[in-house]
Parts: structure tokens; sequence; C-alpha cells
């Protein structure tokens, strides 16, 4: 799994370049992501433990369709913060190379 977020999460390209001060940050993700999504995984299985036992106990059919709605919106809300997280990592260790890219997009022709 390091193998994989060293490579997602390099700051060797940006070292030296326009972008040098986002090298500590990139090296904080490239640290945190692990932990930051564990915990993420951790506290959301709890929370979902605990409606799960809601949903159970719910006596009426109203209660238990609310129960599902917030475990679907639980799941849903855990996929999109995970994929920020990650997808915010990529793009500030790349960050020298996609505005290398728009740049060159947006530059006039000569």
């Amino acid at each position: 799994m390091f193998n994989l977020l060293n490579a997602i999460f390099d700051a060797s390209n940006l070292k030296g370049s326009d972008w040098d001060y986002l090298v500590p940050i990139v090296e904080f993700l490239n640290k945190a992501v692990v932990p930051i999504t564990i915990v993420l995984l951790v506290g959301a299985a709890i929370l979902a433990v605990c409606i799960g036992i809601a949903l159970a106990k719910a006596e009426g059919g109203e209660k238990a369709a609310e129960m599902k709605k917030r475990l679907w919106g639980l799941m849903i809300a855990v996929v999109i913060i995970t994929a920020l997280i990650w997808a915010l990592g990529y793009i500030l260790s790349n960050y020298g190379t996609i505005m290398t890219a728009i740049r060159e997009a947006f530059t006039p022709k000569k």
C-alpha cells in the first residue's frame, strides 16, 4: 500500500520548481492519507452499526425507511470523502505538470 502511495504522492517533481511551497503539503499527505482513511472508515463503520441497530429496532415502516436513507447517505459520503482526500494528494503532487499543461493549452501559438 505504501509503495502505491509513494507513486501517487511524489513530491520529487515539485522540488526546485515554481511549486516548491507544495512539497511539505504533499509530504504530509504522503504520511497522513492512510491514517486519515483508516480513521474515516472506522468512524463510518461505528456509525453504520449504530444506524443498523436503530434500523433493527424500528417499529414503523417510515422509521425503517428513514434509517435506510441515513445508511445509504453515510456510505455515499464515505466514498466521496475518501475519493476527495486521495484526489487532493494526487493533484497536489502533480500540480506542476498540470499547471504547465494548462498554461501551454491557453498560451497563444506564435
